[in-house]
């Protein structure tokens, strides 16, 4: 059965977002992080969904981009396994600067 394997930044990102809008309401946060438990599921069983991005970075190499259904400002960039899923490697608002965050250079 395919899974998805939340990378330990991913993981941070995930509950950086969850305490930014806990702040203002708890329910919402939840909300959020259970779109985006739910958007890696269907990303474990459909790896091609997101939109391929083609960055510089070697470490990123392969990396795919999908928003979390209902929640667009918030982005999963995964990465395709071999006949075992995706793994997560960030999770990101669009409006922060990803390209220095990913390592891009500028």
């Amino acid at each position: 059965m395919p899974e998805a394997v939340v990378s330990i930044p991913a993981r941070q990102d995930l509950l950086d977002i969850w305490e930014f809008i806990a702040c203002d309401n708890i329910e919402a946060a939840d909300r959020v992080r259970d779109a985006a438990f739910r958007a890696f599921e269907r990303l474990a069983s459909m790896p091609q969904l997101g939109t391929r991005r083609k960055l510089s970075n070697p470490g990123l190499k392969g990396v795919r981009l999908w928003p979390i259904p209902g929640f667009h400002q918030f982005l999963i960039f995964y990465r395709p396994l071999e006949q075992r899923g995706v793994e997560i490697v960030r999770v990101l608002r669009g409006s922060r600067d990803i390209g220095a965050i990913l390592g891009e250079p500028s």
